[in-house]
């Protein structure tokens, strides 16, 4: 068997319901993934996955933007963001400037036992800010429906397959974009995602998609954890397989089967 990382491929987020009072404001959003280590989410994918922080798979080295902002882990910095934005520590209870509880429910599907696993450790370390969390388990279909169709939850752990291309993000985070969880809307991303489909020049396109990275993960609608690794299995026999970063092994080029041999 074969490890190898490749351009695209699926990667796993936490997306935040932007329509919800609580979750309106980045401030909390931010909090939220300050208590989030995306090395402790690598077990619950039986430690085949590797961390990623912006839009793309990391392999994808010809759209990432590695400069983005990575929320590492920060949990002074999770509280003291909730207290700038009106919330106060009430005993372990996080109160609004009301003096309501603040609740979170986080969604999964049952068809994805890692993301429910996933979501467990968020129900714990936002535990820590006082929140008090509901890990909901839904059939797939009950799933989709509550997240994309009715919009009817808080936080939900989602799951994308990466393409080649860089517009492959597009319906993910244009406004009413088809795939759209968070309800994310910012006119400078339309506009971009427009003149990004439409533009041929290859380093205009760079600039033009680093720019998109670098303004949705500023606004955080979603937080990106991993990137699931990929897998392709050999007879034992077969000698000279050597993958490339960001590649696919069984489509690099034509020129790498030459390399390839059985052992005698």
């Amino acid at each position: 068997m074969i490890e190898w990382a490749g351009a695209t491929g699926s990667y796993r987020v936490v997306n935040f319901n932007l329509q919800r009072p609580l979750l309106s404001d980045k401030r909390v959003r931010e909090a939220l993934v300050r208590t989030i280590n995306r090395l402790d989410l690598v077990q619950f994918e039986d430690g085949l996955a590797v961390p990623q922080y912006g839009l793309y798979p990391q392999n994808n080295i010809r759209w990432a933007n590695n400069d983005v902002e990575k929320y590492e882990y920060d949990l002074s910095r999770a509280r003291q963001l909730l207290q700038d934005a009106g919330y106060r520590l009430d005993g372990q209870t996080l109160r609004n400037s009301s003096g309501q509880a603040v609740s979170l429910e986080i969604l999964w599907p049952t068809s994805s036992p890692p993301r429910g696993r996933e979501a467990q450790y968020l129900q714990q370390q936002w535990k820590q800010l006082g929140i008090d969390v509901t890990v909901t388990s839904l059939e797939f279909n009950a799933f989709v429906d509550r997240e994309q169709r009715q919009k009817d939850f808080d936080v939900s752990m989602g799951s994308w397959s990466a393409g080649i291309d860089a517009d492959g993000i597009r319906e993910q985070f244009r406004t009413k974009g088809a795939q759209n969880t968070p309800g994310y809307s910012n006119p400078r991303v339309d506009q971009l995602l427009n003149d990004g489909q439409v533009e041929q020049d290859d380093v205009k396109r760079k600039q033009i998609y680093d720019e998109v990275q670098q303004i949705v993960v500023n606004d955080l609608p979603s937080f990106s954890t991993l990137t699931l690794k990929n897998f392709s299995v050999f007879d034992n026999h077969v000698q000279g397989v050597s993958p490339s970063k960001g590649g696919d092994i069984f489509r690099d080029n034509n020129s790498q089967y030459l390399d390839w041999a059985l052992a005698q």
